[in-house]
């Protein structure tokens, strides 16, 4: 099963989520999540869940001492180091980072990874955990099921698309209602701003995206 998701995730970048109009809309995407930092910003440790193929570091334009990539896809018995650019990838799982003590992370990044957690309350309580007192969270929220994609998935899709349309929905098991329940719920003593792509309306209705930064208050 883990190798089926890997290529799953796989085809998934190359062949949807980064091509064509799409492309152009994940890294707009991708922009808008770094726009509340600049470039003179500093973070010792940054921390993104559900990494994988890496696809928001390129984006990050604060720098670090650390970036800190993790994913239950990534091999189990290798710690990669890249020591120029001081990213290490990892194995662990976004919903008990056991390697991370509390208050140790200056910023979590989470790229449309919560919509495929099952205990999403739980994973937000320990991403809380992990930030440190004035840190930041990243959180992208897609918002599914829209009246866009399902036009979409019925009307033009492929059987190949459809192959993957189905396993995208197999995957992504719990919806932005829940998810903004829980975030308002969990950080109501945090300073928390969202930002809907392209803007709320159509972003509800058209497969749009809601952003979250969430800054940790100091105990």
């Amino acid at each position: 099963m883990k190798r089926e998701l890997q290529d799953y995730y796989k085809t998934s970048a190359e062949s949807f989520q980064y091509s064509g109009l799409d492309r152009i809309g994940r890294n707009k995407i991708h922009k808008i999540m770094e726009s509340p930092f600049k470039k003179s910003d500093f973070f010792n440790t940054v921390l993104e869940v559900g990494a994988l193929f890496g696809n928001h570091e390129n984006f990050v334009k604060h720098s670090y001492d650390s970036y800190v990539k993790t994913d239950l896809l990534f091999p189990k018995e290798v710690e990669s180091i890249n020591k120029d650019k001081k990213i290490i990838s990892k194995y662990q799982d976004a919903t008990s980072l056991k390697d991370f003590a509390d208050d140790s992370v200056d910023r979590l990044i989470s790229t449309c990874l919560i919509v495929h957690l099952n205990n999403t309350e739980s994973a937000l309580e320990e991403w809380k955990r992990v930030v440190k007192p004035e840190g930041y969270l990243s959180i992208w929220v897609q918002l599914e099921p829209s009246l866009f994609l399902r036009i979409v998935q019925k009307l033009i899709s492929s059987k190949k698309d459809t192959k993957f349309y189905k396993t995208n929905f197999d995957e992504h098991v719990t919806y932005y209602t829940r998810v903004n329940y829980y975030i308002n719920n969990i950080f109501k003593d945090c300073i928390i701003k969202k930002r809907y792509f392209p803007f709320r309306f159509l972003s509800w209705n058209f497969n749009g995206t809601c952003l979250y930064t969430i800054k940790k208050i100091s105990k």
